[in-house]
C-alpha cells in the first residue's frame, strides 16, 4: 500500500507540471506588459546612471570589457580582420561554461579563415548563477556537425566500478543529455566502492532540517574514523599496484552548500579527526577575527562602547559577565573614558576580583596607549602590539582550532599590513573590513594545511572541480535548492516576465510559463553539479543523507536524495531490510548502511562535564555548587610560552634596523612614533623671514633625493641652469610646495648640482653603459623581510655594476669616513639585494655625500657579506624582543650630535 501511495503521490506531480500549458493569457498579463515598460525604462535610465558614473571614474567592470571588445570588433571590419588572421587556432578550454556575448565575440575572431577548438563538457556546467549558458555550447556542437567531434569518454581517474556506478545513474537522470563514460583502469575493489549511508534518528526520530543535518555530520564523522581505525584498504597505490589503507589525507568531503559546515566542522572535532575547512565559514565571521576588529575599533574610536565590552570579554583581555556587570553598574557611558583615572575606577578596584580589576586596568592602559599612537604606527603595527603584550596569539594555540586560530590573525595583520601600504587609514580599513563582514563576502580562511598534510579537506563543489581525491564524501543530500521567487525574471525563451495578479488572485501565465522553465532548468544544473561531484572521486564514493521520509519518500521536496531515491529505490531497499543495490547487471554493488549516530553524541556529552551538571542539577544552588567543586577539583592548565619570534616574517625597512643598530631610541622615535625631528634652535628668525616654517631634515633628504632621481645625466653641463624647475617637480610630486621656501632650497640645491657636476661620480655616470634608479626590494634576514629602495645602480664602461646611495648629511670631508661607517650595515643589505637582482657580484657600495660632493666605499667580498649576514639576523631578533619588552635603551656615543633627538636624551 505504501509503495502504491508513492507512485500516486508522484503521477500526481508529474501531472501537474503540464497543468500550466493549458491555460490561456489573462488580465495579469496586460498588467504585467504595463508594469514592464515603467521597469525598463527605469532600469535604462537607472543604468545610464551607473555608466555616467563609471565613465566619469575611468573605470570599466567586467560585462564593460566584453561589451567594448565587442563592439570595437563589430563595428570595425579592418579590425576584426586584422585580430582574425593572426590567429591560426583558437582553443576554448571549458566552453560550457560560457555565454552568448563571450561566443559571439569569439565567432568574430575565427571567421572565416581562423580554426576554433572548443573543449568542454554539457555534463559539468554548473555556473549558470554566473551567467553561464550550456546552450550555447550545446547549439556549437551542433552547428559544427557530429563528424567534427572527438569525444573524450575515457576516465583515467575512476576504476570501472565507478565509472559503471556513474553511468548506471545518471543515464536515467539526464536522459538524451547523457553520454556515459568507460574507465582506463583495470584494478577492481574487493568490496562496495559506492556506499549509501543514511544517518537514522534511532530513538531520536528526525523530524527537521536542523537534526537531518547534524545527524549527516555526526555519521560523516564516524564513518571517517572507522575506515582509518579499521586500516579500511580502499585506496589503489599505483606503485604498489594494490589497495592500500586509507588515510585521512585521501579523503575530500565536498558540500554543495557550505551553510552547514560548522555542523561537519563540529562533528569532525568531536570525533579528533583532523581537518581543513576551504572556503568554510567565513573568514570575517570568526571569534578571532571580531575580537581582533573591536579592539581596532575601540583604538580609534574609545567612545565604541559595544566594542570596548565585546574586546574585554574577548580571550584577549578574558573579564568576564560578572565583571562587566560591575562595570556597567559602577559607572555611565563612555565607559572608557570614564574609567581613566576617575572615582568610578577606584571603587572597581575595590568591587572587581584582583585578577579581574588587573585585566581592566591593563586593557585601558594598553588600548589607550595604543589610541594616542594609531596615526603614527599603522594598523598592522597596532596588531602586532595587541597580540605581543596580551599573549592572544598563545592562549588560541591551546584551543582545538589553535593553528587554524593563529594562521587566521596572520591573515588580517597581512591584510593590515596591505592597506598601510595603500596609505589607508586605521578608521578606514575597519569600515572596510565591516562592510566585508555584514556582506558576507567570500573570503577564505588562512591556509594551515598543505597538499601532502593527512588532514581531511571540506570544501565545496565547486571548488572541486578539476580536482580529483582516492574518497570522496557527498553529504547534505536532503537539501533541496531553494526556488526563484523573483517577481522579476529574464528569460531567453519568454524575456523579461513579471509575476503581477489578476482580479482573481491568478498570476500571469507568462510569468508561470518563465518560472517552470527557470524551475526546469535549476533542477537540470542540480543533477550537473551531483555528476561533477561523484565523478570527483577514485576509488571510493559515499553518499550521506537523512532518513528523513513520509509515505516512501525523502522529505525536503526536490532534493538530490530523492533524484538518486527515483533511479536506486533506496527507500524501498531499507524499507525490504536489504543492505545492497546491483547495478551493472550484478557485476557491482552499493553498499546500503543505516547509521544511529546516538554513540556519538554519548561520546560527546562524556567531553563535556558543563552539560553533564546542567542535566544534573535541580536549580541554580546545584550548579553553583558543582561549578565550585569542579574548579576546586580541577588541575591549573600548563602554561603556554610566548609565540617566538621566528614563528613569523616580520616586515622591517632596510633604514629602521640601520638606526636601531645605531640607538634602539631613535629607531623608537623615527620610526615607531613617526616622530618629526626636532627643529633646529634658530628656527624662528627664518619661519618670520619667510614665512614659512623651515623644512625638517627629514623632507629635506627626501626633496634632494627626489631632485637626483629626476635628474637627467646626460646633460651635467646645463644641470644648474635647470635647478628651479627640479626644485619644483620635485616638490610638487612630494608635496611639499606649499610647506617650504622653494627659492631658498633652490638656491642651495644649485651649490649641491654644481659640487655633483665635478665629481667623479658624475663623470662615472657619464660614461654608464646602463642606469636603474630607485629600486626597490625585499629580502629575507631571519625572521625578518628587509624592504628598501636602492637610489642608483650603475653600470660602467667595463662591465662593472656599483651601487650608489645618496646622503644629505652636513659633514665636512674630513668626518666622511666616521660618518659613513654609520651606514655600513644599510649599504651590505643593499649589496645583497643587488646581487640577486643583478645575479652576479657587485664591484662596490658608495655612498655619495651630496653636500661635500665627495664618495665613500664599501668593497664587496664574500666574507663581509656571510658576516653581514649573521649579523643583520641578530640584530632583527634583538629589535624584535625590544619591541615586545617596549624597552629601547639610548646608547651614548661621538654620533650622538648627528641625531635629531638629541635634546630628548638631555
Amino acid at each position: 500500500i505504501k509503495a502504491a501511495k508513492a507512485t500516486v503521490i508522484d503521477l500526481v506531480e508529474r501531472m501537474n507540471e503540464y497543468e500550466i500549458y493549458t491555460r490561456t493569457l489573462n488580465d495579469a498579463d496586460r498588467k504585467a506588459a504595463d508594469a514592464l515598460a515603467t521597469v525598463s525604462r527605469l532600469a535604462r535610465e537607472g543604468y545610464d546612471i551607473y555608466r555616467s558614473s563609471k565613465r566619469s571614474r575611468g573605470i570599466l567592470d567586467f560585462t564593460d570589457l566584453l561589451d567594448y571588445a565587442s563592439q570595437l570588433i563589430q563595428s570595425n571590419p579592418p579590425v576584426r580582420k586584422a585580430l582574425a588572421k593572426s590567429i591560426r587556432q583558437l582553443l576554448v578550454d571549458e566552453c560550457q561554461d560560457t555565454d552568448s556575448l563571450q561566443m559571439k565575440l569569439i565567432s568574430s575572431l575565427t571567421e572565416p579563415n581562423g580554426k576554433i577548438f572548443l573543449v568542454g563538457d554539457s555534463k559539468q556546467s554548473i555556473y549558470r548563477f554566473r551567467g553561464a549558458q550550456v546552450e550555447v555550447f550545446q547549439q556549437w556542437c551542433q552547428s559544427l556537425g557530429e563528424t567534427q567531434h572527438e569525444r573524450l569518454d575515457i576516465s583515467f581517474r575512476t576504476h570501472e566500478a565507478g565509472t559503471a556506478f556513474i553511468n548506471h545513474l545518471f543515464a536515467p537522470l539526464m536522459g538524451n543529455d547523457y553520454s556515459p563514460i568507460s574507465a582506463n583502469r583495470t584494478d577492481t575493489p574487493e568490496k562496495s566502492s559506492v556506499e549509501i549511508i543514511l544517518a537514522d534518528g534511532g530513538d531520536i526520530p528526525i523530524d527537521n532540517a536542523t537534526d537531518a543535518s547534524r545527524a549527516q555530520a555526526m555519521v560523516t564523522a564516524e564513518r571517517i574514523a572507522q575506515m582509518v581505525r579499521d586500516k579500511e584498504k580502499i585506496v589503489f597505490d599505483e606503485s604498489a599496484g594494490s589497495f592500500r589503507p586509507v588515510r585521512y589525507g585521501d579523503i575530500a568531503i565536498l558540500m554543495s552548500r557550505m551553510t552547514k559546515s560548522a555542523d561537519y566542522e563540529r562533528a569532525l572535532l568531536d570525533a579528533e579527526i583532523p581537518f581543513y575547512t576551504l572556503a568554510g565559514a567565513g573568514f570575517f565571521k570568526q571569534q578571532e577575527i571580531y575580537d581582533i576588529l573591536n579592539a581596532l575599533r575601540v583604538i580609534d574610536n574609545p567612545m565604541d562602547d559595544i566594542a570596548f565590552f565585546g574586546v574585554l570579554r574577548s580571550n584577549m583581555f578574558g573579564l568576564d559577565d560578572n565583571s562587566l556587570m560591575q562595570i556597567a553598574l559602577s559607572c555611565d557611558g563612555p565607559y572608557f573614558a570614564n574609567l581613566t583615572g576617575s572615582v568610578s575606577a577606584d571603587k572597581l578596584r575595590d568591587l572587581l576580583p584582583a585578577d579581574q580589576s588587573k585585566a581592566l586596568f591593563e586593557s585601558i592602559e594598553l588600548l589607550g596607549y595604543l589610541h594616542k599612537r594609531k596615526n603614527a604606527i599603522g594598523t598592522a603595527a597596532i596588531i602586532d602590539r595587541l597580540m605581543e603584550s596580551t599573549g592572544f596569539e598563545s592562549s588560541q594555540l591551546s584551543r582545538r582550532r589553535g593553528r587554524q586560530i593563529l594562521g587566521n590573525i596572520r591573515q588580517i595583520t597581512t591584510l593590515a599590513r596591505q592597506a598601510d601600504e595603500n596609505a589607508v587609514s586605521l578608521a578606514n580599513f575597519i569600515t572596510a573590513i565591516g562592510e566585508m563582514t555584514l556582506s558576507e563576502m567570500r573570503y577564505e580562511q588562512a591556509p594551515i594545511a598543505g597538499a601532502n598534510e593527512d588532514v581531511v579537506r571540506i570544501m565545496t563543489i565547486h571548488k572541486a572541480k578539476g580536482l580529483e581525491f582516492p574518497v570522496v564524501i557527498l553529504p547534505d543530500l536532503n537539501a533541496s535548492k531553494r526556488s526563484n521567487h523573483n517577481p522579476i525574471i529574464q528569460s531567453r525563451l519568454w524575456g523579461l516576465v513579471y509575476g503581477s495578479k489578476d482580479e482573481d488572485d491568478l498570476p500571469a501565465l507568462s510569468y508561470d510559463l518563465a518560472r517552470a522553465k527557470e524551475k526546469a532548468d535549476l533542477r537540470k544544473e542540480e543533477i550537473r553539479l551531483l555528476y561533477v561531484a561523484m565523478t570527483r572521486h577514485c576509488d571510493q564514493l559515499i553518499l550521506v543523507g537523512a532518513n528523513w521520509q513520509k509515505d516512501g519518500r525523502f522529505r525536503r521536496g526536490q532534493n538530490p536524495l530523492q533524484s538518486i531515491n527515483e533511479v536506486l529505490d533506496i527507500s524501498g531497499t531499507v524499507s525490504a531490510g536489504q543492505d545492497k543495490i546491483d547495478y551493472a547487471d550484478g557485476k557491482y554493488s552499493i553498499a546500503i548502511k543505516l547509521m544511529n549516530p546516538t554513540g556519538n553524541k554519548r561520546a560527546t556529552s562524556a567531553r563535556l562535564p558543563g552539560q553533564l551538571i546542567l542535566n544534573a542539577a535541580k536549580g541554580p544552588g546545584d550548579i553553583a555548587a558543582s561549578l565550585n567543586l569542579a574548579g576546586a577539583k580541577a588541575k591549573s592548565p600548563e602554561l603556554l610560552g610566548a609565540i617566538p619570534i621566528t614563528a613569523a616574517k616580520t616586515a622591517l625597512a632596510v633604514t629602521a634596523l640601520s638606526d636601531f643598530e645605531r640607538c634602539p631610541m631613535l629607531y623608537h622615535l623615527r620610526h615607531e612614533l613617526a616622530m618629526a625631528p626636532l627643529p633646529a634652535v634658530d628656527a624662528t628668525s627664518h619661519t618670520a623671514a619667510t614665512g614659512k616654517s623651515e623644512i625638517d631634515a627629514m623632507s629635506l633628504g627626501s626633496l634632494l633625493h627626489k631632485c637626483m632621481e629626476l635628474l637627467d645625466f646626460s646633460d651635467l653641463q646645463n644641470v644648474s641652469l635647470n635647478s628651479k624647475a627640479l626644485i619644483t617637480q620635485a616638490a610638487a610630486e612630494l608635496d611639499l610646495t606649499e610647506t617650504c621656501n622653494l627659492d631658498a632650497l633652490e638656491t642651495e640645491l644649485r651649490r649641491i648640482l654644481n659640487v655633483f657636476t665635478k665629481s667623479n661620480l658624475a663623470a662615472e655616470l657619464a660614461q654608464a653603459t646602463e642606469i636603474i634608479r630607485e629600486l626597490d626590494f625585499i629580502v629575507n634576514a631571519g625572521p625578518a623581510q628587509l624592504r628598501g629602495q636602492i637610489d642608483l645602480l650603475m653600470k660602467d664602461s667595463q662591465g662593472r655594476w656599483h651601487v650608489v646611495d645618496y646622503k644629505s648629511d652636513r659633514v665636512s670631508e674630513a668626518n666622511i669616513p666616521t660618518h659613513g661607517r654609520r651606514y655600513e650595515l644599510q649599504m651590505l643589505i643593499y649589496a645583497q639585494a643587488a646581487e640577486k637582482f643583478l645575479n652576479q657580484p657587485l664591484t662596490d657600495v658608495q655612498l655619495f655625500f651630496l653636500r661635500a660632493g665627495s664618495s665613500w666605499q664599501i668593497e664587496i667580498e664574500n666574507p663581509s657579506t656571510a658576516q653581514a649576514q649573521e649579523r643583520i639576523t641578530t640584530l632583527t631578533n634583538k629589535l624584535l624582543i625590544a619591541r615586545r619588552s617596549k624597552q629601547y635603551p639610548t646608547c651614548k656615543s661621538d654620533t650622538c650630535k648627528y641625531c635629531p633627538y638629541q635634546r630628548l636624551c638631555q
